[in-house]
């Protein structure tokens, strides 16, 4: 496996340059997502705090995602990959000016900012994908983004958290708005990516037309939104659990090790096992993922809560890979942009609710109720894609 990522790398550089960019951009979003977290909690310890913290860093994707996938679908996604990284690092800088002057709500406005920037960010990389590797490479490729992500996670928060401990957030925010500057110039190295127009609206443009066409196509775009529903509830959940502990912030970093664990392991063990192929592979990420968030909010013995995080993230990370990989390989190029903004919208959402859901009953039920009120609402959703799907025409060809 590293011999063939290494191998990959080395032979794609437009592909080497769109991950290099990634991951340096990445580690700028995790590592000021403590500093800002501290910043804003100061002002609002209540447990609701920790959910509008990760509704801050989340929701402006949701509202960016159509216009974001519809630029990827009509501009060259270089130029998008470039200037999108740059006006974030303008943000970037602007959120440590802010801070300087003491404006917390300027500072929170410029991250719903940058953070709707970045939507146009992951559509272009989306489509950009399988131009810059043959399809046959999506699944590993996909596998090195995800174990990637993973990684620069756990690095970049740990090294975010002591960063802010020692020096304070405004380091920490210039470290953010370098790196998006330094993302911008590493996507020079991808070539240009114009999508060409084809005479076929009914395929190449009209993406509605596509996905009435194609059930399954919509089925494994929504297939993000249970495991983000139930990640959101536990990702509050996590915070509540360790409020109380002796060391409140080493728990949190521990667990969130955990769950990254997870994480990198889930790409690997779907890119490995290929009985995990197909929708199998989806199916059995979300159970994990359910399963693991179920397990980590009745849990509170510290090594249960430790194997429930790395269950808990392998879902997460085979689903990621798993719906990312064959939505590139169902969908026409010349319409990725705009269905991989719904699969953005559905990701986000879903993590979103489920946070808000776990916050406001937990201040009314015990903890445990209210993260399993939100992995109920994932089996919902569950039930309501698969619904969907049920009323839908079937196509002749299934998705891959």
């Amino acid at each position: 496996m590293p011999s063939a990522s290494l191998a990959l790398l080395q032979r794609r550089a437009g592909f080497r340059a769109l991950v290099l960019g990634e991951v340096v951009s990445m580690i700028g979003d995790w590592f000021s997502y403590v500093a800002v977290s501290v910043v804003v909690l100061a002002t609002d310890s209540a447990l609701i705090g920790v959910a509008m913290v990760l509704v801050a860093h989340t929701l402006p994707r949701v509202i960016a995602a159509p216009f974001a996938g519809a630029f990827a679908d009509r501009m060259d996604t270089r130029t998008i990959l470039i200037s999108m990284s740059s006006l974030r690092g303008a943000f970037a800088t602007a959120m440590l000016a802010a801070l300087w002057a003491h404006a917390v709500w300027a500072m929170q406005l410029l991250l719903v900012g940058r953070m709707a920037l970045g939507a146009f960010v992951d559509a272009a990389t989306v489509a950009a994908m399988p131009t810059i590797v043959d399809r046959s490479e999506l699944p590993l490729a996909n596998t090195i983004r995800g174990v990637l992500w993973s990684v620069v996670f756990t690095l970049a928060v740990a090294a975010g958290g002591l960063a802010t401990a020692a020096v304070g957030a405004n380091f920490a925010l210039l470290i953010d708005a370098l790196t998006f500057f330094a993302a911008a110039l590493l996507f020079r190295g991808v070539r240009a990516l114009q999508a060409l127009p084809v005479a076929n609206a009914t395929v190449a443009g009209d993406w509605r037309e596509f996905m009435r066409r194609h059930p399954q196509a919509l089925r494994i775009t929504l297939s993000k939104l249970p495991v983000a529903i139930a990640n959101g509830g536990a990702w509050v959940a996590l915070h509540a659990l360790t409020e109380n502990w002796a060391h409140a912030a080493f728990g949190i970093g521990v667990l969130h090790a955990c769950r990254a664990i997870g994480t990198s392991l889930g790409p690997l063990l779907w890119r490995r096992a290929s009985m995990l192929d197909r929708h199998r592979g989806v199916s059995c990420s979300i159970l994990a993922a359910l399963l693991g968030t179920m397990v980590f909010v009745v849990s509170t013995a510290p090594l249960t809560l430790a194997f429930a995080s790395i269950l808990w993230g392998l879902g997460v990370g085979a689903n990621w890979v798993c719906t990312t990989t064959r939505i590139q390989l169902a969908v026409p190029t010349s319409i990725l942009g705009r269905i991989s903004a719904i699969d953005i919208i559905a990701q986000t959402v879903g993590q979103c609710v489920g946070g808000l859901v776990c916050a406001l009953l937990a201040s009314s039920f015990p903890l445990e109720i209210a993260a399993t009120a939100s992995i109920g609402l994932a089996l919902v959703s569950i039930a309501t894609i698969e619904g969907l799907q049920m009323r839908r025409p079937q196509c002749a060809h299934a998705c891959a």
